[in-house]
Formats: C-alpha cells, structure tokens, sequence
C-alpha cells in the first residue's frame, strides 16, 4: 500500500484569508482530497454545481478533479490529503460529496491528532497519521452507511404508514370521517401524519380522500340510477351542493352532464 500524504490539517477560518470584498471565494479545481467538518451552520459551499447547505456537523468531502467555491465567511476543522493507493481511492469516492454526522467529537479528536503529526517527518509519525487517517475515513464510511440504512428503514415505515392510511380511506370513504380520525387509524397525531402523509404522495390527505370520493361517485354515475343527492351521500360527501361544486371543479362538468354523457357515449358505441 501507498501511504496518503497529509498535506495539512488543523482549522481553517476564512476571515483570516478573505475580506468582504466578495461573498464567495474564487472558484478553484479540487487537487486532493479535502475532508472537512463544520461545527456550526454556515451558508453553502458549491461542489461540482451541487450546492450543499452548511448545517451544524455535516462533512463536506471534494475529490480530486471536482470544482469548488464558498459563500463566505466560515470555519472548519480539515485534513487534506494526496492519495494516490486504488483501494483507499475507492473508498473515499464511494463516500457522497456532504452527509450529516450524529456527533463530530470523535472526528474532533482524530483531526486534531492528525494536526499534531502533519509537520514531524520521522517514519513512526508517518504511519501513525496513516492510521489516524485510514481511521477517519473508515469512521465515515460506517456511518454514512449506518444513516443510509436509517433512512431506508424509516422510508420502509413511511411507506406501510402511507399505505394503511390510503386503505382506511378507501374503506371508510363514505364516513364523515376526518384528518384525526386517518391519523388515528395509523396511531400517528394529525400535525405528523399530514406532513408524512402530504411529502411521500405529494398530495394531502383530505385531497386524497376526495379523489377516492370522486372516482367512487363516477362509477356510481356510470353503472347505476341513483339519484345525485344519493351517489353525493354514498360517496361521503357532506351536502348535494358541495358535491356539485367538486365534481365540476375537477371534471369540468356537473354529476348530471357526466351522466348523460356517460351514457350516450355508451348508446353511440351500442349503434356502432
């Protein structure tokens, strides 16, 4: 193996380099690898066109051949590296440009040792900022994957909230049932299940209701006589006119011109 040479490392202030005279620093072409932990929330650095948002304990990771600037002014704690080992390449290039860590003292304490031994030039200092090094990158692998594997458990789990939630709707559509009600059906408070619920459909639960409502009603249009005031019941909804007014509002045609239509369509395709 090839040993990764640490250029520098310690913390960088940008005030001490940048006056005011700019709010971001010059674009500049990514030569080695540069590790960095922002302790505080700062504005953004931009990677590659990707513009990442400096919040308390993310890692920023640029890779050799990336472009990079920052808003200013920040600090951070860095360690800087050649490397030219495939292996340790690859591990580090698997690792995203920025993710959040749960807690930055162990990287701390890491940075800061390497800081201490960047300067000496004797082999045991060499192969202990190597160890130090391997450490940190290897710390940051586990836990980027630890957050990946969170995060696909917790989508897991809004998914089957997600799908009950739709079935109690589909089941109990025509029930005055409301926000509270779905909620309770998946043992979540209302405020949380609207926002789970409105970010994995892009939709909002009392809007998903209604199109079940609606889709309910147009089949009941089609296939049977009811009267409009009895489909409006069936369906859930909470007056004659309210069910109307939604029906034109999304079909752009009241329940009784949907029917007629429905229907001669029908008679012109039997003629046929």
């Amino acid at each position: 193996m090839t040993y990764p040479l640490i250029t520098v490392a310690g913390v960088y202030r940008s005030d001490a380099y940048y006056k005011r005279r700019t709010n971001e620093t010059p674009k500049r072409f990514v030569r080695k690898y540069e590790i960095e932990l922002f302790t505080e929330d700062y504005q953004y650095v931009i990677l590659n066109e990707e513009k990442i948002n400096l919040k308390k304990n993310t890692v920023i990771i640029a890779k050799p051949g990336q472009f990079r600037t920052s808003a200013l002014h920040f600090s951070c704690h860095f360690v800087h590296a050649r490397v030219s080992d495939a292996t340790l390449c690859a591990a580090i290039d698997s690792l995203p440009n920025a993710f959040s860590i749960s807690d930055e003292a162990p990287y701390l304490k890491l940075i800061s040792q390497i800081s201490s031994l960047v300067q000496k030039e004797d082999t045991a200092s060499t192969i202990e900022i190597t160890g130090l090094f391997m450490l940190l990158v290897s710390r940051l692998m586990r836990e980027y994957r630890l957050g990946q594997s969170r995060e696909e458990e917790q989508t897991e789990v809004k998914n089957d909230v997600v799908t009950l939630a739709q079935t109690f709707m589909s089941i109990n559509y025509t029930e005055p049932i409301t926000l509270a009600d779905i909620a309770e059906s998946v043992h979540l408070s209302p405020n949380y299940f609207h926002k789970l619920f409105t970010e994995s459909c892009h939709i909002t639960p009392r809007s998903y209701l209604r199109n079940v409502r609606l889709s309910k009603a147009k089949k009941l249009l089609q296939t049977t006589d009811f009267s409009i005031t009895s489909i409006s019941e069936k369906c859930g909804f909470s007056s004659y006119n309210y069910f109307c007014a939604v029906f034109k509002g999304r079909f752009g045609m009241t329940p009784m011109e949907y029917r007629k239509n429905k229907r001669h369509s029908y008679q012109t395709d039997d003629a046929d």
